[in-house]
């Protein structure tokens, strides 16, 4: 009596959640969350670039702790931290990690840089590794690329943070002028 006529599909949803309009809401949130923000627009879009920045680092489980401790340190707003470092998740990794390597590269660190036969191989011993828990052969075949990841990330972690703040910075105001107008005497004051 209360079932549902058609069935959903997996195409339906996915459907929902790519559609233009929807990814366009969600950002107009998350901006408007942003700026609604009880601090400053310094503090805010500091707060979104260490997010970002910290988002680029290889270490997965840490990003949110890390985001809150810079965030500390920098007096940025952890909050904003929060959101920022929300650039780094499964669909962005490999690109920005891939990024990050060639920097890496680049600058020379490690040594030459790996072919792709070379990565299709370590992943196949990578696979039978982790499926045996040979702990040892991860350490020795996995290492030399995650070092270059991670020393990678410092630069183009600092880039990427530096490309974000001043946009977020000037969002922030223009929000805040525009939509808030209470808050422009606040605004104001804390400029001048």
């Amino acid at each position: 009596m209360f079932k549902r006529m058609q069935k959903q599909t997996l195409q339906k949803y996915k459907k929902l959640f790519t559609s233009p309009m929807v990814i366009k809401r969600i950002g107009t949130y998350y901006v408007f969350r942003i700026a609604r923000i009880g601090a400053s627009s310094n503090s805010i879009a500091l707060g979104f670039a260490v997010g970002v920045a910290v988002s680029f680092s290889p270490l997965v489980g840490l990003h949110f702790l890390t985001t809150i401790c810079c965030c500390y340190i920098l007096r940025g707003n952890i909050v904003a931290g929060m959101t920022g470092s929300l650039v780094g998740n499964p669909w962005t990794w490999p690109m920005i990690w891939l990024v990050s390597y060639k920097v890496s590269v680049f600058f020379g660190v490690g040594g030459h840089a790996m072919s792709s036969h070379e990565i299709h191989n370590l992943s196949k011993d990578f696979g039978h590794a982790v499926k045996h828990l040979e702990f040892k052969k991860l350490w020795y075949d996995i290492w030399p690329i995650f070092y270059k990841i991670l020393i990678g990330t410092i630069p183009t972690g600092i880039v990427a943070g530096l490309i974000v703040y001043f946009p977020v910075k000037y969002l922030v105001n223009k929000i805040r002028i525009t939509k808030f107008p209470r808050r422009k005497k606040k605004l104001d004051q804390e400029q001048g």
